[in-house]
């Protein structure tokens, strides 16, 4: 597979998210991903982006995001970059989800999904933009 690569500007807000929620998959479908890897990817972006809205401070609503798509024989990779505080979702400890499900909380669990549907996420900070890399391997 020949590597391609997308790229796209998206208004930080949960409107935003939401009109860009299919890009990812669409993307990926494309160019060969399977739906079940497409869909994951989906997700995963789609919970970052409200992550990110639901705890941006209040300054930055509305600014653009900027989200690269990477798709190769071997992964599909996402990069999503904001401006706004410093939060490495990596460091975060994952909940017990039969705990927090017995808690019946009905929120909370975003950065949880993102880490448990991607095969790796990474994070970087450059001045004041957060960048997080999410990436799925494409099972043979």
């Amino acid at each position: 597979m020949k590597p391609v690569s997308d790229s796209y500007r998206i208004i930080l807000s949960l409107s935003g998210a939401d009109q860009f929620r299919s890009r990812i998959s669409e993307f990926a479908l494309a160019n060969g991903v399977s739906e079940i890897t497409a869909s994951k990817a989906e997700l995963a972006v789609y919970e970052l982006l409200v992550n990110a809205v639901e705890h941006i401070p209040e300054g930055h609503r509305g600014e653009e995001a900027s989200v690269e798509s990477f798709v190769d024989s071997e992964k599909l990779t996402v990069k999503v970059s904001f401006r706004g505080d410093s939060f490495d979702l990596t460091r975060v400890n994952l909940p017990d989800i039969n705990v927090h499900a017995a808690s019946g909380k009905k929120r909370g669990l975003g950065i949880y999904m993102i880490r448990k549907l991607a095969d790796n996420v990474s994070y970087s900070r450059s001045g004041n933009r957060n960048t997080v890399e999410i990436q799925l391997l494409l099972k043979a």
